[in-house]
Parts: structure tokens; sequence; C-alpha cells
């Protein structure tokens, strides 16, 4: 409650237009795989158990896969 109370100035929209425990979750996971970490460490620091779960975090900014395909050729 005190999570939608902070980020949502009207507590009784629709789902889909509030910031919810899983939005910060989500926006933590792909922060942190855009910055470099691997996949599985997301599934450790999310405590899934399989990589699948956490496959859905993977949505990488294409900033951060040029980077990657750049730095081959350092």
């Amino acid at each position: 409650k005190a999570l939608n109370l902070l980020f949502n100035k009207n507590p009784n929209a629709d789902r889909k237009q509030k910031v919810v425990q899983h939005s910060l979750r989500h926006t933590f996971a792909t922060t942190v795989l855009n910055n470099g970490a691997e996949l599985n460490t997301v599934r450790h620091l999310l405590n899934h158990r399989s990589i699948e779960t956490s496959l859905r975090y993977s949505k990488m900014a294409d900033s951060t896969m040029n980077k990657a395909v750049e730095n081959l050729y350092d």
C-alpha cells in the first residue's frame, strides 16, 4: 500500500496505468542487464528457478547491444 501511495497520483486508477511492485522489479532487472550484468546474475538476484523466467527482462536497449558489438573490435 505504501508504494501505491508513493508512486501513484490516483490510487484507484486502472492497474495498467499504475506503478506496482513488479514495475520496480522489472526496472531494476532491465537496468542491471543494460549495465552489463549477465542474465544468470539477474536470475540469482531475482531468485528465479529457471533462466527462462529471467528472459522476460532481457529487452536491452539498442545502445547497449551496439556497445557490445563495438567492444568486439576494441
